[in-house]
């Protein structure tokens, strides 16, 4: 299959320190809208072996009155607002494995190199009994080219 120039924004957890931006970036790509039948293909390797996954959108549901996309992986399915793409909750095997309130806003569109923000959310973990607040900075740290 021929592959066609696309480019992504990299998001890194920052620090306090600066980091170089590429100049003569492209204006913010706008937020996507993901569709049932998307897939994204990965391939991970470590010193214990290697391997792949696929995560697709099988559709949208509701979660307390929050319209969300449904990703499935293996067993897992991964809810993300429809409106900002923020992580809502993991499920595993029908039960909320993971939550995350308000909802982790991993993306703030539109996304710019530079832009940075500040994620705060209590994440709780139910089937363990576990609760912690949680802080995440995040910095668009420019734009690069991949081949898709």
């Amino acid at each position: 299959m021929p592959t066609a120039p696309a480019s992504v924004l990299r998001i890194d957890p920052t620090s306090e320190r600066d980091h170089p931006l590429s100049s003569g970036t492209p204006s913010a790509p706008p937020r996507p809208a993901w569709k049932p039948g998307f897939e994204w293909h990965y391939r991970w390797s470590d010193r214990r072996g290697s391997g792949t996954y696929i995560r697709t959108i099988v559709g949208v549901d509701t979660v307390d009155g929050l319209p969300c996309y449904v990703m499935r992986t293996g067993d897992r399915e991964i809810y993300w607002s429809t409106a900002d793409l923020a992580w809502v909750m993991e499920r595993m095997g029908g039960k909320i494995e993971s939550r995350a309130l308000p909802e982790y806003r991993r993306f703030v569109w539109p996304l710019e190199p530079g832009k940075t923000w500040m994620a705060r959310y209590q994440w709780s973990h139910p089937g363990e009994g576990k609760t912690e607040e949680r802080a995440r900075r995040h910095r668009v740290a420019g734009l690069e080219p991949v081949q898709v």
